[in-house]
């Protein structure tokens, strides 16, 4: 009776030792799961976290933005000046080319008016002439 007692106990301990294995891998095996689904959800959130940068790198960042959209307007700014320029340097050249035009319009037409009055003079010199009194 003794001998059976003994293998009960033996057999119970047995059962305990494996029943608390049992448990302990169990107890491990969830540990890995809660371990790799939080490094799963750690992985996501840094994921979807926005870039953190530096202040300096932020900074450096705007600035060199701003710089380039300065550049950007100066170099439109600088195409117009250019383009403003051509067109005050055609203007320039047609205003001195319709100056020359009219100022030759009026020599041709002094020239006319000149001759003109040459002609009237001729005229009444010569009708003066042909008519002249007699002074005997």
């Amino acid at each position: 009776m003794e001998n059976e007692e003994e293998q009960e106990l033996e057999r119970c301990s047995t059962v305990n030792e494996n029943s608390s294995a049992s448990e302990s891998n169990s107890s491990h095996d969830d540990q890995m799961i809660t371990a790799d689904t939080q490094r799963r959800t750690h992985l996501q959130s840094v994921e979807k976290r926005p870039i953190r940068r530096s202040s300096t790198t932020e900074m450096t960042s705007m600035l060199s933005s701003i710089i380039d959209q300065q550049r950007h307007y100066f170099e439109l700014f600088a195409t117009e000046e250019e383009e403003r320029h051509r067109r005050e340097v055609e203007l320039e050249r047609e205003r001195f080319r319709l100056q020359m035009e009219l100022e030759e319009r009026r020599r041709q037409t002094q020239m006319e008016h000149d001759q003109a009055m040459l002609r009237m003079f001729v005229q009444v010199i010569s009708a003066s002439t042909h008519t002249a009194p007699s002074l005997t």
